[in-house]
């Protein structure tokens, strides 16, 4: 990360630092403090610890089929609905913490032990509500801090447990022994593994506090008897002995991960240690810290099988349920306000992403800027991940996605949730594809393979998984190029929607499609008139050129849920319309890639296919379509989740595209990531809720 952008985090961080008020680092023990210090540690570790027991226990019933599978486990308050003891935990943390028999009010009077509570600036999201009722919007009682720890421990919790335990659908009726073993081995061990973390590192704290020196917190990264390190080997160990079978299999529980080295990192290094981590340092302190950087690591679809990433274009279902690339990052800095909530998100060019226009090998760090010193006067442009190669209904393509402008985004700090969109505007250069199984050119053992840096160095910046690995410095042939097309991505981690609001073209002029271009500018897609006024395009009527504009291309025009998408917002035509593929070459998902009409079209690409054989033309399965209104769902998840987008993508100069895909036509996009917070060193794995794990 160059200093530029350091920099700015770095002064937003060090600000939130003074914005919290956190007390010198003089500041001596007493014995009561110590005594204060340690009550507030062994209560809130044993939370956490009947916390996680809470929600494991409700897994296993549920997995067992004991409770109804509509119950959501990971919802503390009803995992806890049946036996109350976690209810009874916080009565017992509240008692000792500002309570009825308050171990850090020794004296009676208002403040009491101010060195220990002033350890507690303010109570950061998602439980800065809790800090609210006393005489400033920060933590002014104990018992306002014990109220900040309950809160803060159970959102959490709550967040890691959705991560690694999920929410399978009946899991009694539909996962196999060997997958409901995997799942108790990742519940119940990461939950011992959060509870040894907390009762380590308490217990050191507690050790040090005894001498009476200054307070501070010096046990972030403890292990005196090592068994923290024990307890997370045996974690990996026990999930690599219950978590067997395929990918799929191992998708179909929920967790976190597909693989077995995918769950152990995941379960234990991503989420149990985080979270241990970072609720015992909540015991001890809230430093005011906030994540100044979010690692957004981007997920391959592999079809609605195992992400829930994935791209349609166009109302006649061909460019329907295809992949995007896998394992592409961009990070973006933060800037928080005191409770690490609203924070403005922005495009970080330090992963690579941003290249000069006059020579792909360069990075450059001053992304939209036309006179850029790293590129000799030329401009510096970030591209969204490498070239994405897509191959429909026969016509493979390969587009660059460059990013337009700065990127437009609110989130949470510690949540990750955003408000509202967040916007990113691309300019997509659509070129002829290579070839079906082969749209872009391919990084190989460090070098290109096809385009016009071919056999030339390059590094992987992202793996498409029907297509290969891919690299900024691999793009297509300029000659190759077709049109360039403008489109506005609105990201929402809530439910985007877009009804059909245009009257689609004759034969069918009196039904009504999703999508248009303006009369004005066939390069403005549209839903309505009103979005052509805005920019003085004329009226939302024209097809542009493109393929004539229909609702679908069901052979009765009826589109029907397609009830083996789990998203519920998928389509396939009713009347029993079928498309064929070649059997010998699929998608990851297992869906056809090459459509043919008989056995000789599949041999005809032989060449292309592994094992030069492409299969036979036996492969059918239904056509897609858009269901009326078009939706796309997103999820906020802990450590990443979905976010969806519709938008209307107008047609190409290529007939050969417009008719492969249905342009002009909706498009609809769902993408999968994963994000970590990031300390101000940019290395640092932020620890939530605190992050008292950060470097000075």
């Amino acid at each position: 990360m160059t200093s530029k952008w350091t920099g700015v985090a770095a002064a937003a961080v060090a600000a939130l630092v003074l914005a919290f008020g956190v007390p010198t680092a003089d500041a001596q023990l007493t014995k009561d403090g110590a005594k204060c210090r340690s009550t507030i540690g062994k209560s809130v570790t044993k939370y956490v610890a009947t916390a996680w027991k809470t929600v494991g226990g409700c897994h296993k019933n549920r997995d067992k089929g004991k409770v109804s599978n509509l119950t959501d486990c990971n919802d503390l308050a009803v995992a806890d609905a049946a036996k109350g003891k976690l209810a009874k935990a916080a009565a017992k943390l509240r008692s000792a913490v500002g309570g009825a028999k308050d171990k850090c009010n020794p004296q009676g009077p208002f403040p009491p032990l101010p060195n220990v509570l002033a350890e507690f600036g303010r109570c950061p999201s998602p439980a800065q509500a809790t800090d609210d009722g006393g005489a400033t919007t920060g933590i002014d009682s104990y018992s306002e801090l014990s109220n900040c720890l309950i809160a803060l421990a159970d959102a959490t919790i709550e967040m890691a447990s959705k991560e690694i335990n999920g929410l399978p659908d009946a899991p009694d009726q539909l996962l196999s022994k060997d997958q409901l073993k995997c799942r108790g081995a990742i519940a119940k061990n990461a939950g011992k593994l959060v509870a040894t973390i907390g009762k380590e590192r308490s217990k050191c704290q507690a050790g040090t506090d005894k001498s009476l020196g200054p307070i501070s917190w010096v046990c972030g990264s403890a292990d005196p008897k090592g068994k923290i390190a024990k307890t997370i080997a045996k974690t990996k160990a026990a999930i690599a002995k219950a978590c067997v079978g395929s990918k799929s299999e191992l998708n179909a529980i929920d967790s976190c991960g597909d693989t077995v080295a995918q769950l152990q990192a995941c379960v234990t290094d991503d989420v149990a240690v985080t979270n241990g981590g970072g609720t015992v340092a909540m015991a001890f302190e809230l430093p005011g810290n906030c994540p100044a950087s979010f690692p957004v690591l981007f997920n391959a679809g592999y079809g609605a099988q195992l992400t829930n990433s994935e791209l349609d274009s166009g109302h006649n279902g061909g460019a329907h349920d295809v992949d995007i690339v896998d394992a592409f990052q961009s990070a973006v800095l933060t800037a928080c306000d005191p409770d690490c909530a609203n924070c403005v998100v922005t495009e970080d060019p330090s992963p690579g992403y941003c290249r000069c226009d006059n020579d792909l090998t360069i990075i450059c760090d001053e992304p939209f800027v036309a006179d850029n010193d790293d590129c000799g006067g030329n401009t510096c442009n970030c591209f969204f991940g490498p070239p994405l190669a897509l191959s429909s209904s026969g016509t493979p393509v390969c587009v660059i996605n460059e990013i337009t402008g700065p990127l437009d985004c609110n989130c949470d700090g510690i949540t990750g949730e955003c408000t509202g969109d967040c916007k990113i505007g691309l300019a997509s250069r659509l070129h002829a594809g290579i070839g079906q199984t082969k749209p872009c050119p391919t990084c190989e053992g460090g070098a290109c393979s096809g385009g016009p840096r071919d056999g030339l160095a390059c590094t992987v910046d992202a793996t498409h998984p029907d297509f290969g690995p891919g690299a900024i410095e691999c793009p297509p042939d300029p000659g190759s190029k077709i049109s360039d097309l403008s489109i506005a991505l609105n990201l929402n981690h809530g439910v985007a929607s877009l009804p059909f609001g245009t009257q689609c073209d004759a034969p069918l002029a009196a039904s009504s499609c999703a999508c248009a271009v303006c009369s004005g500018d066939s390069t403005v897609g549209c839903n309505s008139d009103a979005e052509c006024a805005a920019v003085g395009a004329g009226t939302c009527t024209s097809n542009g050129g493109g393929a004539a504009r229909y609702p679908n291309a069901c052979s009765d025009g009826v589109c029907g849920v397609d009830f083996d998408d789990p998203s519920g917002q998928e389509g396939i035509c009713t009347g029993g319309d079928t498309v064929t593929y070649c059997d010998g070459h699929l998608r990851q998902s297992g869906k056809g890639l090459i459509p043919c009409s008989s056995t000789a079209d599949c041999d005809t690409l032989a060449s292309e296919c592994d094992g030069g054989s492409c299969g036979n033309c036996t492969l059918e399965q239904g056509r897609d379509c858009y269901l009326d209104p078009i939706e796309a769902a997103g999820d906020p998840s802990p450590y990443g989740g979905d976010m969806g987008a519709i938008f209307c993508v107008p047609p190409t100069s290529s007939p050969a595209v417009n008719n492969a895909g249905g342009l002009p036509g909706a498009g609809r996009v769902t993408i999968n990531f994963d994000y970590h917070g990031v300390c101000d060193d940019g290395v640092t794995a932020f620890e939530a809720p605190g992050g008292s794990n950060c470097p000075d």
